[in-house]
């Protein structure tokens, strides 16, 4: 008799762990776009020039959309705007001593490419380490469990990573943080060796965290309904288009190589002999015998046209105008009004990434000025930049 519990169970598990490989693959694909580790379009035969053309927009597009979104910096207030309370030195000092523009950097980047963040509260050790650290993790390392009709309720952190032992051997790392039915967090550390032949996870350490809320905290990049993880700036959509546009742009070098210096060919001359055609020499045809170039065939404007519109697609679908790129070809002096329309996909999409990061933000430091002693109940306002570029005249 088939046990139709145990099918279902099996098909579930099944499933979620084809959709955490899925994940892993779209994070990997899309950090290898942003690098510009891409698969070469054209073949290379050995001994021949690379004919291959590998443009890294997706890093440009990325570092354009994480600028927008910090401009020239935020700050935080605590209770009044800048009334210079304890709070306020605590957090500055805090932030400064986690490098704030640095840090807040690699978050957004991480968001753009994953389309989650993870950060992690390191309480503070003194003397050697008197301020809270904040880690931001690989969202690739880090998964959660969530309470399954309501996926807004975590309530397990898994955050997994490898190292070298000092015999030079691998080890697995697990962090698992999970919530108990009293309303704490406890902190699990496991380990296993694949050397010793069964990987099995083995606890090292716990400990129950003495807050009454986690070390880990979570985001999305972009607002994406119905699922836990975030939408990044570098869809698979967006990643197959920059791949189409490499193989555009290396078909247009070769085509460009071959034909920079046309092959000649002589028509009428029974003489298989070689003509010398060196620039310096007169060349002589016997009578009836023409001289010819190999003419292209290519609609190399065509080609043009097309590589224009690829990149023309790719700012489009990830709201990022070519103006805020840098690229101000055919652009001329614009008005504030010109400007706030151009660069209107941007300042949308950046409004609702404020939202989820501010929100996480604000988090991190009435959860960092609760590990200072100064409890957890605080107000905390972020300040943001403005989006559109600003011009007084």
């Amino acid at each position: 008799m088939i046990d139709f519990a145990r099918v279902l169970e099996s098909h579930l598990v099944e499933q979620m762990a084809a959709d955490e490989i899925a994940r892993q693959e779209r994070m990997r694909a899309a950090w290898k776009a942003y690098h510009g580790d891409m698969p070469k379009p054209l073949k290379v035969a050995a001994g021949q020039p690379d004919d291959n053309v590998i443009v890294a927009k997706a890093r440009t597009i990325v570092d354009a959309s994480v600028a927008m979104m910090f401009g020239s910096g935020i700050t935080f207030n605590v209770g009044e705007e800048g009334d210079g309370s304890p709070e306020d030195e605590y957090l500055s000092d805090v932030w400064k001593a986690n490098k704030q523009p640095t840090w807040l950097a690699k978050l957004a980047t991480n968001g753009a490419v994953c389309g989650h963040v993870f950060v992690k509260i390191v309480e503070p050790q003194p003397p050697r380490q008197p301020l809270p650290r904040l880690l931001v993790l690989d969202p690739a390392n880090v998964r959660v469990r969530y309470q399954d009709d309501d996926i807004e309720q975590v309530y397990e952190y898994i955050n997994t990573w490898n190292s070298i032992d000092e015999r030079g051997k691998p080890v697995l790392h697990r962090q698992r943080t999970i919530l108990q039915d009293n309303g704490l967090w406890l902190v699990v550390d496991e380990e296993a060796r694949p050397s010793e032949y069964v990987q099995l996870w083995r606890e090292v350490g716990r400990r129950v965290w003495p807050y009454q809320w986690p070390p880990m905290l979570d985001c999305q990049n972009l607002p994406l309904p119905n699922v836990y993880y975030g939408e990044p700036d570098l869809t698979p959509d967006v990643v197959a288009l920059i791949h189409s546009l490499n193989f555009t742009l290396s078909n247009w070098a070769r085509i460009i190589k071959w034909y920079a210096n046309p092959r000649q060919y002589v028509t009428g001359v029974s003489s298989s002999a070689p003509l010398d055609v060196a620039a310096d020499k007169t060349l002589m045809l016997p009578t009836g015998a023409t001289l010819g170039l190999l003419q292209i065939n290519s609609d190399l404007a065509g080609t043009a046209e097309f590589a224009r519109r690829l990149e023309e697609a790719v700012h489009e679908l990830t709201a990022t105008p070519a103006i805020a790129t840098g690229k101000l070809e055919s652009v001329g002096a614009l008005s504030g009004v010109a400007l706030q329309v151009l660069y209107a996909p941007l300042t949308a999409k950046t409004e609702k990434k404020r939202g989820l990061y501010g929100d996480l933000l604000e988090e991190i430091c009435k959860r960092v000025l609760d590990l200072g002693g100064y409890g957890y109940e605080n107000d905390v306002d972020v300040t943001w930049p403005e989006t559109t570029p600003q011009d007084a005249k």
